[in-house]
């Protein structure tokens, strides 16, 4: 039994938020905080992103948009739990709005046209990783920064392939120089 100020003792609801209180910290915040992100001021989501570890190439410059960074921050302990496998590069890709992917480690699922070439015996540290929806020039720069601090420290990308993902002559891409036709 905590003894509690006479004011508090008195009023039986007093007493009963007092109670309440004692038990905040028996909460578990990393379930509570994902709910909580969508109530949080939208000039408050950079705060929210260095606290999770997510800013710069973790993930913040590529989204592009509040939903993509509350989505973000929502899943950074998981993206953390699991930075360094293919799992997390997948999860973090389909987060932030570039759809599936595919990862091709060691290069084996198919050939690729490099501009150097890897021995043989160095291939199984490379990858491949093919994308669902095409991607600027700017955001593949972007993308390979990001995989450097995701990826697996042995790993090197070798090609980031959106070729399967074609550029349609709708007007929405511009002959402009910031797509090109495939790869990067």
């Amino acid at each position: 039994m905590v003894d509690y100020a006479e004011v508090i003792e008195k009023e039986p609801l007093f007493r009963a938020l007092a109670d309440i209180g004692l038990r905040l910290g028996e909460l578990d915040v990393d379930a509570l905080l994902p709910r909580l992100i969508d109530f949080v001021p939208d000039s408050h989501l950079p705060l929210l992103a260095e606290s999770m570890s997510v800013m710069g190439f973790d993930g913040w410059y590529l989204a592009e948009n509040d939903d993509a960074r509350r989505t973000l921050i929502t899943h950074a302990y998981e993206l953390h739990r699991y930075k360094g496998t293919s799992y997390a590069i997948r999860q973090l890709f389909y987060r932030l709005g570039f759809g599936e992917v595919d990862i091709d480690e060691g290069l084996t699922a198919r050939s690729y046209q490099l501009n150097y070439a890897i021995p043989d015996n160095e291939k199984w540290a490379h990858y491949a990783v093919r994308l669902s929806t095409p991607v600027t020039n700017e955001q593949a720069s972007r993308i390979r920064q990001m995989l450097d601090a995701f990826a697996p420290a042995r790993c090197v990308l070798a090609v980031l392939d959106y070729k399967a993902a074609p550029i349609r002559y709708n007007n929405k891409a511009k002959y402009d120089g910031s797509y090109n036709h495939g790869s990067a």
